[in-house]
């Protein structure tokens, strides 16, 4: 902008300031004194003492050299979802358009505008506006900062940290929106964030009407999931207490809505929505064992290590038909509680499960034909055969047999295989990357294994020959699952090299329980930073499109993209806080994202009370009229000065950065005894005359 000069008188007084006094008043005193006796030079005396004092002062010009500049001054916009949901972003352009034309460069100011979320990309909880302010000052050099406007309804998290800010230049606010904002809000005081599957649980809720004369009861609906809506009159300002019960594992979603009432700036706080992750309650299993062997105690020590599990586990010891000489009361073996497993309790297990079982006289029929009408009626059922499945007493002679999914041969093959998955068990959930678990080319031999003929259900593994080892079946509302060798032992034991042992088990188990992750036909989704991720699981060879409903009711359809046998993905940016509805023909996932009644949306009311306490300028409503702007001196100190009833003062950085500075006397010495001696001698002329 070019250079600018500006010259400066300032004094170096040669001799003391005290001495300069009395030299004056004794001059003065003898100069008066002799005008009062009738001398005729008094005034030519007063004026040699007034050079004599000037040249004793030592004036000296001081020449100054700056570099012309303009000021910049920032106009932070909060955009956050406070300004958003009570429809106040175009204040903001109005704010910005108003402060740009009462300024500009041709006055020696730029203006630079920034908003909240490019500084706090991350869309973070609350308003950080001082966080934001610091982020955007960092491009303004300090000696060009003119000044700050915050335009912002006042609603601000991290107000205090002005204090610690350096801006070097008067910090204004613009309020937005109106002082008597009318708006019911939803408030939730208290969520459970997990809960027990089958578990009534309660919620604690208040409705609240804010700038209105009086409270009018408003209608409450919630919703579990899909399922009915539920609905109450409560009054607001009084705390309210729902209850739901988790339908399932994983996430449950609970939507909350209360109505409109008139006049109300927004309706967004007027719904919630939030997950709750549902937990099952300890499984209970019953392990019977038909005898010892190294497998049955595996199975035990990996079902008893699983927290979620409790176990009841029975191995045969001793048949009815035993001849034992051994007094009855002396043993300590106790009796096959069979009645009250399979008659009386049976229905509060989740799990069965039959280990090298055989029929011995131990069970009756009657006793295996309920334990096939609970698998019917929703429980389940494992089981794992040796050699005895193959022979007269296999459990597929007795009223079991009509839901077991292998049908035996009556051949053992007693050679060394190993196990390997089907096609279609590298997309079933139970099986799906189990190689990858536990590096399938390596995975340790069996050694054993019971030949049979799959007459339902799927096949998830096979042994030597294609003969079926694991298979997935359901049955009525149930599930069974057979393990077609007693050899899974040997890699939990490391033989050869040992398997996937524990993942076997356990995911074996938990598909029998209905583990929704590990369903075949399971669609899911979930939040990963500000994507929308969606994962469909399929044991078919493609996967339709899913339609998205995003919180605002809008459609879209996504084709899914398959990132691994038997998965299918896909993305979107999820951009709303609220309830997104996912849904295809394998179901509907919900996700909850953040939640509508966050902290933003539920302060949605102008304040400026922090602000005036904080700012080094002034603080305006809007709403009170136009506003202006107006350069001020920068050395002008903070306060009332810096701001006016409709107007904003920045500073004024036009005088630039000095570049040099010289100094010289007013007047050289020869100069100065020029002018004393000619005062003197006109003096002294005067007096002669």
């Amino acid at each position: 902008m070019g250079m600018t000069a500006s010259t400066a008188v300032i004094f170096e007084p040669r001799i003391a300031l005290y001495w300069m006094a009395l030299l004056a008043i004794g001059f003065s005193g003898l100069i008066l004194l002799g005008v009062l006796n009738g001398q005729k030079s008094g005034l030519w005396r007063f004026g040699f003492l007034a050079l004599l004092l000037a040249a004793l002062a030592n004036p000296q010009v001081i020449e100054t050299e700056r570099v012309r500049q303009r000021g910049t001054a920032l106009i932070l916009l909060d955009d956050s979802d406070s300004q958003s949901a009570a429809n106040r972003l175009a204040a903001l352009e109005r704010s910005t358009q108003m402060l740009q034309a009462a300024l500009s460069a041709k006055d020696g100011l730029d203006w630079k505008t920034a908003r909240l979320s490019q500084q706090q990309p991350d869309n973070p909880s609350g308003t950080p506006l001082i966080a934001g302010l610091a982020s955007a000052l960092q491009d303004i050099p300090v000696n060009k900062r003119a000044g700050v406007v915050l335009v912002t309804d006042g609603q601000i998290d991290d107000v205090s940290r002005l204090e610690t800010l350096d801006v070097g230049a008067p910090v204004h606010a613009i309020i937005t929106g109106p002082r008597d904002l009318k708006d019911r809000r939803l408030m939730i005081e208290r969520e459970p964030a997990f809960a027990e599957v089958g578990v009534t649980q309660s919620l604690t809720l208040t409705v609240d009407d804010i700038g209105y004369d009086t409270a009018e009861p408003a209608r409450l609906e919630w919703q579990l999931n899909e399922k009915p809506v539920q609905s109450r009159l409560v009054t607001p300002g009084e705390q309210t207490t729902i209850v739901f019960t988790p339908s399932h594992r994983g996430q449950n979603v609970v939507s909350i809505n209360v109505e409109a009432r008139d006049g109300e700036v927004t309706t967004l706080n007027n719904r919630a929505s939030f997950a709750v992750n549902g937990v099952r309650g300890r499984l209970r299993v019953v392990l019977v064992s038909g005898e010892p062997y190294q497998g049955e105690r595996l199975w035990r020590s990996t079902l008893k290590s699983d927290p979620s599990v409790d176990l009841v586990h029975f191995t045969i010891l001793r048949l009815p038909t035993s001849r034992d000489v051994t007094p009855v009361g002396e043993l300590s073996l106790i009796p096959f509680p069979t009645q009250e497993l399979f008659e009386k309790n049976l229905n509060k297990f989740d799990l069965v499960i039959f280990d090298r079982y055989s029929m011995r006289g131990v069970l009756q029929a009657r006793y295996l034909a309920n334990l096939a009408d609970y698998v019917r009626q929703g429980g389940a059922l494992l089981v794992a055969v040796g050699p005895e499945y193959g022979d007269q007493l296999s459990l597929y002679t007795t009223p079991l047999g009509d839901i077991l999914p292998v049908a035996p041969r009556g051949e053992i093959l007693d050679s060394r295989f190993r196990p390997e998955v089907t096609a279609l068990g590298q997309r079933h959930p139970v099986t799906s990357g189990l190689r990858q678990v536990g590096d399938g080319e390596n995975w340790g031999p069996w050694f054993r294994l019971s030949a049979g003929n799959v007459v339902s259900g799927q096949t998830v593994m096979t042994g030597p020959l294609d003969l079926p080892l694991l298979v997935l079946d359901r049955q009525g509302d149930g599930r069974v699952a057979m393990v077609m060798s007693d050899q899974s032992w040997v890699w939990g034991r490391g033989i050869g090299g040992g398997g996937p042992y524990a993942q076997f088990v356990r995911r074996l188990v938990h598909w029998l329980m209905r583990e929704p992750d590990l369903e075949e036909e399971h669609l899911s989704a979930r939040m990963t930073g500000t994507q929308l991720e969606i994962a469909r699981r399929s044991l078919q060879n493609e996967a339709p499109d899913v339609t998205i409903v995003a919180p605002d009711g809008v459609r879209q359809s996504v084709s899914l993209a398959q990132t691994s046998p038997g998965i299918w993905s896909g993305s979107i940016a999820a951009a709303q806080r609220g309830l997104y509805r996912v849904s295809d023909e394998a179901g509907v996932a919900l996700v909850a994202v953040g939640s509508d009644n966050r902290q933003e949306i539920n302060a949605l009311q102008p304040n400026d009370t922090a602000l005036k306490n904080m700012v080094t300028g002034g603080v305006k409503w809007l709403e009170d009229g136009p506003l202006t702007a107006r350069l001020i001196d920068e050395d002008i100190a903070s306060g009332a000065r810096t701001f006016g009833t409709n107007w904003l003062g920045l500073h004024d950085k036009t005088r630039g950065d000095i570049v040099s500075i010289s100094q010289r006397s007013l007047l050289p010495a020869w100069a100065w005894l020029a002018l004393l001696g000619s005062s003197l001698l006109i003096a002294w002329w005067r007096e002669g005359r």
